[in-house]
């Protein structure tokens, strides 16, 4: 054989190895690039209708996007009063923003509300590759934290038997997508839409054990067959 030839048949045998390697560098590298951002688009904004509301509107939001609105006011008729966050709503929602006093909800008793509607509705705490697997798959998430950069006291109150916290400023947004720097959220208390950075965001995250509650639509509930007018 002559010198060309072996020099055309070892490239016939190099270049699909070349390919190969091309491939294993490349797709990888593409998934990871894709994967980095995660967005749901189309999110709705929606604003609170009372001081102390953000939960209740947080939550319809999130109804909202999948189409069978939960509105504001059915959480204010249907969700108890209680001195424990956990159990009922805390204080006056029409009190000023920021005190423990006059406090708000957590995310278990907007529970059974959501679910008499058809949806699937499930609290988590302290799972954070949980919510973004949540936010992958398209799914919006309540979140509760505390609203502004400043350090935040907790207090440990009891009622009944059951202790609990309170975090003065606690607010509660939808997140609705991530990056590798920061996460993505829809604030209620003013509509807009804005990002904050992981370390801020896990920081004041923490406050509230890392709270965050996961609506998605039941098996038996067609996506957007009822959305009542008003939020």
């Amino acid at each position: 054989m002559s010198t060309q030839g072996r020099k055309s048949a070892t490239w016939k045998r190099v270049f699909p190895a070349m390919l190969v390697l091309a491939a294993t560098l490349l797709v990888p590298y593409r998934a990871d690039a894709a994967e980095s951002r995660v967005i749901i688009p189309d999110f709705p904004s929606v604003r609170q209708w009372y001081s102390l509301s953000c939960e209740y509107a947080a939550a319809a939001a999130v109804t909202l996007y999948w189409g069978n609105l939960v509105s504001q006011r059915d959480f204010i008729r249907e969700v108890p009063l209680s001195p424990n966050p956990h159990e009922g709503f805390r204080g006056n929602i029409n009190k000023p923003f920021g005190g423990i006093t006059n406090y708000g909800i957590y995310a278990e008793p907007l529970v059974p509300v959501l679910e008499r509607r058809g949806y699937d509705a499930t609290v988590y705490y302290g799972d954070l590759n949980r919510l973004k697997a949540e936010l992958r798959a398209g799914h919006p998430v309540v979140v509760w934290f505390t609203s502004g950069q400043a350090p935040q006291p907790v207090y440990t109150r009891a009622y009944q038997g059951e202790s609990f916290r309170l975090v003065p400023h606690e607010h509660t947004v939808v997140a609705y997508g991530y990056d590798s720097n920061t996460i993505y959220l829809m604030d209620v208390g003013n509509g807009g839409f804005y990002h904050t950075a992981w370390s801020s965001f896990l920081r004041r995250w923490t406050y509230l054990q890392q709270m965050y509650l996961v609506i998605t639509p039941g098996a038996e509930m067609s996506r957007g067959s009822l959305t009542p007018p008003g939020i």
